[in-house]
């Protein structure tokens, strides 16, 4: 097969993504959205047979055929900017970010400044943003009023975006800033809103900074970027109950017993009643549990043998003591 081009490939991202065709992707599953489609939908499933055959972009990986993606957003600790730059090593070219003092005077003084290869310092922002997107839980955290019909819609779509290369990743990030074991990732509101279909004035900012830990570490002559994994503990049942919880309550403001929720999930009335609870939680509990920091005792168990504080602080002072 022939090596297909840079600009070859940012058109196949596109063509491959069923939000350019007015849809969206759920699980395995393409439904009609709600946005206006930029590829009509029938030429876009012609596309997809001549497509079938051809490797799938493998999602993490750095740029699609932009050389510099992230111009004009990465900063230091400094507020210096990084600024693109390369060399040539035995006929290789290899990109770097640098701190711009560098750039503006070779013979300063090193010491603080930063040289970051640029491929490694592109897979790990595309790793966290798309993790980021993927998450299930942060969409809730984003649009903390959304209702349950758009719930999985919305979180169909970050999905779909969360698979694309990081020059269409890009449209969705602000300033990123590099500071010693520390990568602060600020997202675009005004962006995500658009895509999302709501108001920028609904968009919870504290939901748009990634932060994560990472180290340089060396492989020869070489300089790699490793992610921190830190203290983190998703807790996928709660995260679950959580989301099922919301439904339930959206079916109770409907006019729905717990009886006739129990019937339909096959489950308990009991079951849902002590579940229910999980719809009202602060949003200082949702962060960590969505960022899988919540403490170790914070579980779906917890909250079976447990009763919830209505009021938000004394929600606070009860995990705080867990």
């Amino acid at each position: 097969m022939a090596r297909r081009l840079p600009v070859e490939r940012h058109v196949h991202s596109i063509l491959t993504n069923p939000i350019y065709a007015g849809r969206i992707r759920h699980k395995e599953t393409i439904h009609d959205g709600r946005h206006q489609a930029i590829i009509a939908p029938d030429e876009w499933d012609e596309i997809q047979e001549l497509l079938k055959a051809r490797a799938a972009r493998k999602r993490g990986t750095s740029g699609c055929g932009v050389s510099s993606p992230l111009a004009g957003k990465l900063f230091d600790e400094t507020r210096d900017r990084l600024t693109p730059s390369h060399s040539n090593k035995k006929g290789r070219r290899h990109r770097y970010n640098v701190s711009r003092r560098l750039i503006l005077n070779p013979k300063a003084n090193k010491a603080g400044a930063w040289r970051l290869p640029a491929s490694e310092l592109e897979t790990v922002i595309s790793t966290l943003v798309a993790d980021r997107l993927n998450d299930e839980t942060f969409v809730l955290r984003l649009i903390p009023e959304i209702e349950s019909a758009d719930l999985q819609i919305a979180q169909a779509t970050l999905k779909d975006i969360s698979k694309s290369c990081l020059d269409n990743l890009v449209t969705f990030l602000g300033n990123i800033k590099i500071s010693p074991g520390m990568l602060t990732i600020e997202l675009n509101p005004t962006a995500l809103a658009s895509m999302l279909k709501v108001s920028p004035s609904k968009i919870e900012t504290d939901a748009l900074t990634l932060v994560s830990t990472f180290q340089r570490k060396r492989r020869g002559v070489e300089t790699r970027l490793v992610l921190g994994a830190g203290d983190i503990r998703h807790d996928p049942t709660l995260i679950r109950n959580i989301l099922k919880a919301r439904d339930w309550y959206d079916k109770i403001k409907k006019g729905a017993r717990f009886a006739d929720i129990a019937k339909q999930e096959k489950t308990s009335t009991r079951r849902v009643q002590q579940m229910i609870g999980l719809a009202f939680l602060n949003p200082d509990t949702l962060k960590p549990i969505a960022d899988g920091t919540q403490p170790v005792a914070l579980t779906s168990e917890w909250f079976k043998r447990n009763a919830l504080p209505d009021n938000w602080d004394a929600q606070r002072q009860a995990f705080a003591e867990l």
